[in-house]
């Protein structure tokens, strides 16, 4: 049996100038944003963004005997109903649920560009190649980042989660990079090869 296994690629170059957040996805639930790093080669990082939703209040909807009606879907997209010849507003029986951020950052040193994408990420994967204490000069040489430098530009941008990656192999245990990091910023996960993790 014969399989074709060729798969229509249609490739889309991204250049995002300095200081630019550029949009490159656009849907109706999400977008994907990307910006210029500063590293010894051409390097970009991306931010997923899923756009704000409106719910429906359980108990608001309960009170009004709505709760498994169809007319929901409307009160979810805004707009106001009228049940038993009453206008409800949709405003008075929802609230806004914001959608979640992820940024991934790899392949640079501290640009205005990573504050520009990351602000208010609720998780940011980023490189913590080097400890800063022992190889700072390692960082800056080789156009990384060290745990240290991550970590601040957590803290700065108001991040939920930071997911550090992307080590030096000098390193044989990355604990000493986790408290360096941890040390600037506390919610900091490191991570592992094939690791899952749990977006809530």
């Amino acid at each position: 049996m014969i399989f074709d296994s060729r798969i229509n690629l249609e490739i889309f170059e991204h250049k995002p100038k300095a200081s630019e957040v550029l949009k490159i996805v656009e849907t109706s639930e999400y977008e994907i944003t990307t910006a210029k790093l500063n590293h010894s080669v051409p390097c970009i990082a991306y931010s997923f963004k899923e756009k704000d939703t409106l719910n429906v209040s359980k108990e608001k909807a309960k009170e009004l005997g709505i709760e498994q009606s169809p007319l929901l879907a409307r009160v979810k997209m805004g707009l106001d109903i009228e049940l038993n010849g009453k206008q409800i507003k949709a405003k008075d029986i929802t609230y806004k649920k914001e959608g979640k951020r992820v940024s991934f950052v790899f392949d640079t040193r501290p640009c205005k560009e990573i504050d520009l994408l990351v602000k208010g990420s609720d998780y940011l994967v980023m490189e913590a190649t080097y400890i800063h204490a022992l190889h700072g000069e390692k960082a800056e040489e080789y156009d990384h980042m060290s745990a240290k430098e991550t970590a601040e530009i957590a803290s700065d941008n108001d991040v939920g989660t930071l997911l550090i990656t992307h080590f030096s192999q000098r390193y044989k245990d990355v604990k000493e990079i986790e408290l360096e990091a941890k040390e600037y910023f506390e919610n900091t996960i490191v991570t592992y090869d094939l690791m899952s993790y749990n977006i809530k």
